[in-house]
């Protein structure tokens, strides 16, 4: 996948994420929790999609040592 790619796959997820905040303040409240998981959930791809694009923008530098990135996952999120 190029960075290009990668970065306009990372504006989508960011649009999605704000979306749904947005809908946290707004939604019925039965709705609220589910929500609520859901932002969660996709905060948790923001992050990864964020580390994947800088561990590939540092892979394209002339020294990828000069600026170890390690990609982190976070712990999963379950749903009950």
């Amino acid at each position: 996948m190029t960075v290009e790619r990668e970065i306009r796959e990372l504006e989508d997820r960011m649009k999605k994420v704000i979306g749904l905040f947005w809908k946290s303040y707004h939604c019925h409240p039965a709705e609220e929790e589910k929500v609520t998981l859901e932002l969660k959930r996709e905060i948790e791809y923001l992050i990864w999609d964020l580390q994947a694009v800088f561990h590939n923008l540092v892979a394209l530098t002339d020294d990828p040592d000069k600026y170890p990135i390690e990609i982190i996952k976070p712990p999963r999120i379950r749903f009950k």
